[in-house]
């Protein structure tokens, strides 16, 4: 069991992962890692309205939407959060 949650979790964390090479949800969302999920939802909310492809012309509005959605989609599951928050902990995730 414990080693399916493993890859699960690096399956989900490399779906995330940028071109750049690392995916910081925390940082794409603009909020802070005790953020309440009240302060997650408000950020991406905001974030989405802006960055939405039918009211944003920028070329890469599309691309930033999508990875606005997926920091949110992480963020908001508590299970998820914990996981991402314990492998940076544990150094897994280098950023």
């Amino acid at each position: 069991m414990r080693a399916a949650a493993w890859l699960l979790v690096v399956m989900l964390v490399a779906d995330f992962v940028s071109a750049a090479g690392r995916f910081e949800p925390y940082k794409v969302l603009g909020v802070h890692r005790r953020a309440t999920a009240q302060e997650i939802r408000k950020a991406y909310k905001a974030m989405a309205r802006e960055w939405h492809p039918d009211k944003n012309s920028d070329p890469g509005a599309e691309e930033r939407f999508i990875e606005i959605t997926k920091a949110y989609e992480l963020l908001s599951d508590p299970e998820r959060r914990r996981n991402y928050d314990n492998k940076v902990e544990e150094g897994y995730l280098h950023f």
